[in-house]
């Protein structure tokens, strides 16, 4: 259990309020702690947390926990005192402490703290809930180690990590050649009708493939925030790609069934759902350690709407952002992040400030620092273009892709137009080239005649 849980002081256990939510209320609890320089949260912290977090649904719960709890802090108190009034020794002291601790369900490891709530051991141990937090949060820093890793050892474990086909060979390069690479925030920014959750799906899919494919051989986590995912829709790309395999291989690969069955859906109806659930996502990687994708299908959709606090969206983007971090870190899988575009005025063109509006990614700029990634989608001619815009390891680079029925696939010549040259540049050619013939054609004629 994370030091953020029992920063929440176990409300899980004495509210009706739902237990995913403990974790953003200690993290703004937290926040709220380290900005007024106190070295424990006290009541008041989650008190604020739960109003800025806007649960106030939640506060005379809270206010009459902590009632109680100052009560048995009270008791507590008397207790001490007529303990150092009984006249006892020092070892007589200790003596009658190992006995009270024997009889008790006690707690002899720092495993044994792990599941363990601030509210609980205050009860145990008859101290006060900030006491108890304090010792847990000890126990938690104490627990994890920090390990580091030479140079040559952070490059074998990139050579090793086996990146997430597109089924497009031309997004692939975009990526060196391999596909969407594992350990590593990739996004996808695009218009309504671009393609992005068909490549989701495509990706979700895809991490599946064998090992003796070239593929990860993992499983995949997708998380819904628009209702976008259908499974008629990923049963059909299943199928496209069990049959594409099959020509690959003579031994037996996984079914449709099978596919389908290891892409685990979560359906988010809000922004603090979303939060929620990445916030738990760390024990369920646990319990499902053969993920290599988490899928955000999008970003956007819930932080768009109902935030006046800007000030707080980014706050809670950017937690969002290190949770999503820290698990790809620890559990070596890819996170592709689906984002929405949106319009902006007064953008820098070059050296020149524009006032037309043009589409940018959601979200902002700070947004913009949180991914290794980023490929923007957009139509060009009819035809899709992915364009990688920033990357920590790769070159800029646009080609295009098209969505079929069996999912993301590349455009081949003569589908589409070289990026390089503009539409115009191309009909001008084009009427060149056709004037040229006919000047030559005109020529032959006039030769003919001549003689």
């Amino acid at each position: 259990m994370s030091d953020e849980h029992e920063a929440a002081g176990g409300l899980d256990d004495e509210l009706s309020l739902p237990k995913e939510f403990i974790h953003l209320i200690a993290s703004e609890a937290n926040e709220i702690c380290e900005k007024e320089s106190k070295k424990t949260i006290a009541a008041e912290h989650v008190i604020s947390a739960l109003q800025a977090l806007g649960f106030e649904n939640y506060l005379s719960e809270v206010q009459e926990v902590f009632k109680e709890h100052k009560k048995l802090q009270k008791d507590r108190d008397k207790k001490s005192s007529r303990l150092e009034n009984s006249g006892m020794t020092e070892e007589e002291l200790l003596r009658q402490q190992e006995l009270l601790f024997e009889q008790s369900p006690g707690y002899q490891t720092v495993k044994d703290l792990k599941e363990t709530t601030p509210i609980e051991l205050s009860k145990e141990l008859e101290i006060s809930t900030e006491e108890a937090l304090d010792i847990l949060q000890h126990c938690q820093k104490s627990h994890t180690i920090v390990r580091s890793v030479s140079a040559s050892e952070a490059l074998q474990r990139d050579l090793d990590r086996c990146p997430i086909f597109t089924s497009c060979e031309a997004i692939d390069k975009l990526f060196g050649g391999h596909g969407v690479p594992i350990g590593k925030i990739t996004e996808f920014c695009g218009a309504p009708g671009i393609g992005k959750t068909q490549l989701g799906i495509q990706l979700s899919i895809n991490v599946q493939i064998p090992k003796n494919l070239s593929g990860p051989g993992g499983e995949a986590i997708y998380i819904d925030t628009e209702g976008s995912f259908i499974a008629q829709r990923a049963q059909e790309i299943a199928t496209a790609t069990v049959q594409s395999l099959s020509e690959k291989s003579t031994e037996p690969l996984i079914d449709v069934e099978t596919i389908l069955s290891r892409i685990h859906y979560f359906r988010i109806h809000d922004y603090i759902e979303l939060l929620a659930v990445v916030k738990i996502l760390d024990d369920y990687l646990k319990e499902h350690s053969n993920v290599k994708l988490v899928v955000i299908d999008s970003i956007a959709f819930h932080f768009r709407q109902n935030f006046s606090d800007m000030a707080l969206r980014t706050r809670l983007l950017n937690g969002l952002a290190q949770d999503l971090t820290k698990l790809v870190d620890s559990f070596e899988l890819a996170v592709v992040i689906l984002n929405q575009m949106t319009t902006k005025f007064g953008v820098n063109s070059g050296t020149i400030l524009t006032d037309k509006p043009v589409l940018v990614p959601a979200l902002g700029e700070s947004w913009s620092h949180q991914c290794n990634n980023r490929v923007i989608l957009y139509w060009r001619d009819d035809i899709r273009y992915a364009h990688l815009v920033k990357s920590s390891n790769l070159q800029e680079g646009t080609v295009p892709y098209k969505i079929t029925s069996q999912g993301v696939r590349d455009v081949l010549e003569p589908e589409y137009v070289p990026h390089e040259e503009s539409h115009e540049s191309i009909n001008r050619k084009r009427m060149r080239e056709q004037f040229q013939g006919e000047e030559q054609e005109l020529s032959k004629r006039h030769l003919v005649e001549t003689e």
